[in-house]
C-alpha cells in the first residue's frame, strides 16, 4: 500500500458502489409481452412541462461557475490549486494502520471499528491512531471522494461525487499519473501516422482513439493534450430479489488510462447513487449536481499537479460517451427507448412493427405473410442495401430538427458545454455488453428450453428448436456450474445452474 492508486483500489466506498454496479440480481419470469424484464423501468414519453425543465437546466448548465456547486470554500480552493506533494502512507505508519482497519472492518458497523480502535490503544497507548470521524476524512482527502450536499438534510437523500477531486488524487501519485498519459501517446502515434502515410493500413488498432469522431475532435482543437477523456455510465441496481431497480448508480470511465486499465475497479470513479426504494422520477434532477460540477470544469478548467513530472496544468475535461442499459438510455438520451416504433438507441431511422393491437414495438426486418397492421406493414428492410430511406443530414441534424418541433424553440440542448463533448446523439454509443451478455443469451435460452412466450394460437410442440430438453438440459445445467473457478474472481457472482433455477439472473 505504498501509493494511493493501492488505496483506491481497497476504498470500500468504491468498492460497494461497484459491487451494485456489477451484481446480477434475480429477476422474475416474464409472463407477457409487456412484461419483459428488459423493459422493467423503461420511463414513459415525458410531457412537454418536463422538457421544458430539462431546458432550464440546460441553460444553468451553460453558464456554470464554480461559486454555484455546494462545496465548501476550501474544496473550492483544492480544485483552483491542487496539493503539490504525493501521497505515500508508508510516511505515517499509524495511518497506514488505519486505513488497513478502516477497510478491514468496512462492511461492519462504526461500533466494530471502535472497539478495535480501543483494544489497539490500550495495548499501544503511544500509537496516534484516528477515530472513526477522522478516518472518514482521511479517505475522503486519498481517494478524492467527496460527497456534495446542502448543509440543510432533508428526510431523503441521495449521493454525489464531484468528479474533479477524484481527478486530482489519481494524478498524485507517479505511477496513476504516469499511466493516465495513455491516451495522449497513442494519439500522438496515430496523427503521425496521418501525416506521414495514410495509405499504409493501420500499423495497430487500439480503441476508441482510431474513430473518425475523436480524431476530428483532436484535429480541430476541441481536444487539448492536457484534456481528460471521460465516459459517463448510468445502471439500475435491483437490492431485493423479484423486484424492479430500486437503485440507480453512476459513474465514470477514464479513457485516458490503456483498455486494459479503465475498465478495474480502482480507476471506475463513482458519481452518484440514487435510492429508491422506487425509479428516479425525474432523472435529469439527479445528474444535475455532477454535470453542473462537469461543466464548470469544462468552461473553467480543473489544475491538476502531475505528481510524475512534479507540474502543474489545467486540463478541461472532454465528455466522449454516455452508456447505459435500455431503460438507463432511455432517460439519457429521451428518446424513446427499445419498445416504441422508432426505437433504435444510434438514431438510425429503422422502424418496427408490432402485433395487431399491440403497443410494444419489434425491430423486424421482413414483413409477415398477410400483416396488414396500420403503421407497422412496411416493405421488407435490409440491411445490407437499404440506407433506411432517411433523410440527406446528419444524426445531429435529424435529432435536433426533431427537437426544435417537440419544443418548439430553436436552441440546442447540449447541456454540457457544446464544444467539450463528441456530440448528440452519436455519443450515446450501443449496448454490446446488455447485447452479447444478457439479451441474447436469454433469447437463445428461452428458444432451446422452449419457454418463449408464445401466442394462443401458436403450437409449442411444432417448436424442433427446443434441444434443451430431459437430460442434455441437466448436462448443460452442470457444465455451466463447473466453470465457474475458470472465472475471474472479479465477477463477485458465480453462475448457478440454469437447469435449477432458470430465472436466477443465469445469462452468460
Amino acid at each position: 500500500m505504498s501509493n494511493i492508486v493501492t488505496v483506491l483500489s481497497m476504498m470500500q466506498t468504491t468498492q460497494i458502489i461497484l459491487m451494485l454496479y456489477y451484481q446480477y440480481i434475480d429477476q422474475p419470469p416474464a409472463s407477457s409481452e409487456d412484461e419483459l424484464p428488459e423493459d422493467l423501468g423503461v420511463p414513459t414519453d415525458p410531457p412537454l412541462e418536463e422538457l421544458l425543465l430539462t431546458q432550464q437546466f440546460v441553460d444553468v448548465l451553460k453558464s456554470a461557475t464554480f461559486d454555484g456547486q455546494n462545496l465548501d470554500p476550501e474544496d473550492i480552493q483544492q480544485l483552483h490549486k491542487p496539493l503539490q506533494m504525493p501521497l505515500d502512507l508508508n510516511a505515517d505508519l499509524d495511518l497506514h494502520l488505519a486505513v488497513e482497519l478502516f477497510l478491514a472492518v468496512g462492511n461492519t458497523s462504526q461500533e466494530t471499528y471502535s472497539t478495535v480502535h480501543a483494544a489497539l490503544l490500550h495495548h499501544h497507548p503511544d500509537d496516534n491512531i484516528s477515530t472513526y470521524e477522522q478516518m472518514q476524512q482521511h479517505v475522503a482527502e486519498l481517494s478524492g471522494i467527496v460527497p456534495e450536499g446542502n448543509k440543510r438534510v432533508p428526510h431523503r437523500t441521495f449521493l454525489s461525487f464531484p468528479l474533479g477531486f477524484q481527478l486530482q488524487a489519481l494524478w498524485q501519485c507517479p505511477e496513476s499519473a504516469a499511466a493516465l498519459k495513455y491516451h495522449l501517446q497513442v494519439t500522438c502515434k496515430l496523427l503521425e501516422w496521418l501525416y506521414n502515410d495514410p495509405n499504409q493500413p493501420l500499423p495497430f488498432l487500439d480503441f476508441f482513439f482510431f474513430g473518425n469522431d475523436y480524431i476530428h475532435a483532436f484535429q480541430e482543437g476541441k481536444i487539448s493534450d492536457d484534456d481528460m477523456i471521460l465516459m459517463f455510465s448510468m445502471d439500475g441496481a435491483q437490492l431485493y430479489a423479484r423486484k424492479q431497480s430500486d437503485c440507480w448508480i453512476f459513474i465514470w470511465v477514464l479513457f485516458d488510462l490503456a483498455p486494459g486499465s479503465h475498465y478495474k475497479k480502482k480507476y471506475v470513479l463513482p458519481g452518484g447513487i440514487i435510492g429508491g426504494l422506487n425509479k428516479p422520477k425525474n432523472v435529469d434532477s439527479f445528474l444535475f449536481p455532477s454535470l453542473y460540477h462537469v461543466s464548470v470544469l469544462q468552461r473553467e478548467g480543473l489544475h491538476i499537479w502531475d505528481a510524475s513530472l512534479d507540474q502543474l496544468f489545467t486540463s478541461n475535461p472532454f465528455m466522449t460517451l454516455a452508456t447505459a442499459n435500455g431503460p438507463g438510455m432511455a432517460y439519457l438520451s429521451g428518446l424513446v427507448g427499445h419498445h416504441g416504433a422508432n426505437g433504435c438507441r444510434l438514431y438510425c431511422g429503422l422502424k418496427g412493427r408490432h402485433k395487431p393491437g399491440g403497443t410494444h414495438y419489434y425491430p423486424v426486418l421482413l414483413k409477415l405473410l398477410n400483416y396488414t397492421v396500420l403503421g407497422s406493414d412496411h416493405s421488407d428492410i435490409s440491411l445490407h442495401t437499404s440506407h433506411l430511406d432517411l433523410p440527406a443530414e446528419t444524426s445531429l441534424q435529424h435529432y435536433e430538427r426533431n427537437l426544435h418541433y417537440v419544443m418548439n424553440s430553436p436552441n440546442e440542448a447540449h447541456g454540457l458545454q457544446s464544444t467539450k463533448i463528441l456530440g448528440l446523439p452519436g455519443m450515446f454509443g450501443a449496448d454490446l455488453m446488455h447485447l452479447i451478455l444478457l439479451n441474447l443469451p436469454d433469447l437463445f435460452l428461452g428458444l432451446w428450453h422452449g419457454t418463449l412466450y408464445y401466442e394462443k394460437t401458436d403450437n409449442k410442440h411444432t417448436w424442433n428448436w427446443t434441444i434443451l430438453i430431459g437430460k442434455t438440459w441437466q448436462a448443460h445445467g452442470k457444465l455451466v456450474v463447473d466453470a465457474t473457478h475458470y472465472l475471474p474472481g472479479s465477477f463477485d457472482w458465480p453462475p448457478r445452474n440454469p437447469a435449477e433455477k432458470i430465472f436466477s439472473g443465469y445469462k452468460a
